[in-house]
């Protein structure tokens, strides 16, 4: 939660800025009650694109370990075709309701860069928020 104030507030955390995403989700990750299976590219992107990515991941895990009931989670992000893809997956309850305030904020996130953001969270089916960031060319 402290990552997350901290995020709000335009403060990154170090593994973020030192060692790119991948590194700040796991570090994210280890300090959860929930195992999360993590599959992440250690290619660097964008400074935005990169806090954008981890913001969207640190929510939906948020999500998981308040809501989910889920006894575990996955988180997976691959650049493919000039895309960020990022994928958060849990088997807990569903019903996950995107117009909750922090649904809305990744929801608003992912609009300001041009992305795509889908959510399936059907009532006892567990959740899936896919992202799509666009990444500028180089």
């Amino acid at each position: 939660m402290t990552e997350l104030r901290e995020l709000g507030h335009g403060i990154l955390p170090s593994a973020l800025t030192h060692g790119g995403l991948r590194a700040a989700v796991n570090g994210f990750v280890s300090r959860l009650d929930v195992p999360v299976d993590v599959v992440v590219s250690s290619e660097r992107v964008q400074a935005d694109i990169e806090a954008s990515a981890y913001f969207i991941v640190a929510e939906a895990l948020t999500n998981v370990v308040n809501h989910a009931r889920a006894t575990r989670a996955s988180v997976t992000a691959a650049i493919t075709a000039g895309v960020l893809e990022l994928e958060v997956r849990d088997g807990g309850v569903g019903g996950a309701d995107p117009a909750g305030r922090g649904l809305v904020g990744v929801a608003d996130r992912v609009d300001a860069l041009g992305g795509r953001l889908r959510i399936e969270s059907a009532e006892g089916g567990g959740t899936v928020l896919a992202a799509e960031l666009p990444l500028p060319h180089s």
